[in-house]
Formats: structure tokens, sequence, C-alpha cells
């Protein structure tokens, strides 16, 4: 199998971040909305804690990346910069049932790629000055400022050469930690349509192509909830606005 170049890697994801409006030391911070600066749209759609982790959708020119908010936050953040490897790599689209579990240069490119972005060798070692043992509680401090899991900062912090292999063992078994990352792991129900998707479907009801029953429908809102929502806001029409009881 093809070896992977994990400095070219790291650039390429510095580049993105670049791109974004981040700097090498930011943290991300809201990940769909630094996947839509860079113009790929992003779906939320809650599959469930045991459904897939994502998707890469690609045709021609047109790309989505498509996320389960049914995952807890650090894995459904991992997901989408691993998504936005694949977008970057112009990767064959596919189904990524388990980001870790797959074993083709690609998924492991991906994954390489996703730790690079999210956690930046230059973050993480301004975070480490002069520091030579690290306990499992600033591991976990780290790993939420992150918002990745503490198994994915301690793999990271290994793989930059931050901590040697025996560090990482004994940080990845502590019980402590590892608890404490159990109950991170609440998954929640989002669902989160592109927002060029949403933008398109606004200008449509503007120009009346739809009436605001089928823009309710495209948003997947209720209409009378959607239209209380945004009566204060200027865009639905007068005959749309709610009637007051």
């Amino acid at each position: 199998m093809q070896s992977i170049d994990f400095d070219e890697v790291e650039r390429r994801a510095l580049a993105r971040r670049d791109e974004a409006g981040l700097h090498a030391e930011d943290v991300v911070p809201d990940i769909v909305e630094v996947i839509e600066r860079l113009r790929i749209p992003v779906a939320i759609s809650p599959f469930g804690p045991d459904g897939p982790d994502g998707l890469y959708v690609q045709e021609g020119d047109d790309r989505l990346i498509v996320l389960n908010s049914g995952k807890y936050l650090p894995r459904f953040r991992f997901t989408a910069a691993h998504e936005l490897g694949h977008a970057t790599y112009e990767d064959h689209p596919h189904l990524d049932v388990d980001i870790h579990a797959g074993t083709s240069h690609a998924e492991k490119r991906a994954n390489a790629f996703a730790a690079s972005f999210l956690l930046p060798r230059r973050a993480l070692k301004l975070r480490f000055p002069n520091r030579t043992h690290i306990d499992p509680n600033f591991a976990l401090n780290l790993a939420a400022e992150f918002g990745v899991s503490y198994p994915a900062l301690i793999y990271r912090l290994h793989n930059v050469g931050l901590i040697s292999g025996t560090a990482r063992n004994v940080l990845l078994e502590a019980p402590a930690a590892l608890a404490m990352e159990k109950l991170r792991g609440r998954p929640g129900n989002e669902v989160r349509l592109p927002a060029e998707f949403v933008r398109r479907a606004q200008t449509a009801y503007d120009q009346y192509e739809i009436t605001f029953q089928r823009f309710s429908e495209l948003l997947r809102r209720d209409k009378d909830d959607l239209a209380a929502a945004v009566r204060d806001s200027g865009i639905l029409h007068p005959e749309d606005l709610p009637r007051a009881s």
C-alpha cells in the first residue's frame, strides 16, 4: 500500500485552515461553518449513535458532506474534518460507516488530515512549553479545548513527538480519564441543512417561486412554528404573517 506523506498532509490541512481564515494556533470553532467557508455544503441528520459517521458525495464540481448528528460532538467534529480530507484530495464518493475502521490509503490519509486540521502541530507545541510530563486531567482539558476525543488527542500528541510511546500507552489506559470521556459521549439529534440550500430556498420564496408551505417543507420545519420563529425578521410575505390570536 502507498505510504502516507504526513508532512504533505499537514501542509494541505494548514492551507485549508488558512483558506477558511484560521491561524495555525486557532481552535476550530463551529466546524460546519468553517467547512462551508470553503464552499462545500454540509448537511446534518440524526442517523443515531449506531448509524454511519458520514458521507462524502461528489458529482462533477458539486460536492456535499453529510454528517450524523447522533454521534457525540468530538466524533462528529473529527468525521467532518475527515470528510473534508476526502474533498481536499478529491477522493471517490463513499459512505463512511466507521471512519476509524477504514484500511485503505484514502481512509488513512483522511484521518491524518482530520488530525492535522483539528490539532495542528504548532498549536499543540504552543501549549507544551517546557513540559516533559502530562497527566490525564491536563490531556482531558486539552481535548475539550480542541473539541476532540481524549484518545484522538493522545495519539496526536504521540504522532507529533510531544509524548513518548510509553506515555501514550499509560494515558490511554487511565481509568478516570476514560470514564470522563464516556460522560462526554451524549448523542444529539440536530438536523442542519446546507447554508447554500437554505439561501436558495429563501430566494425562491422571496421571489414567489414557491409558497411558504413549500418553503417550510424544504427546511423540514412545521409551517406555523417557522412562521412564529421568523415573524419579526422581515422575510415573510404579508399574507404569511401569523394572525394574532
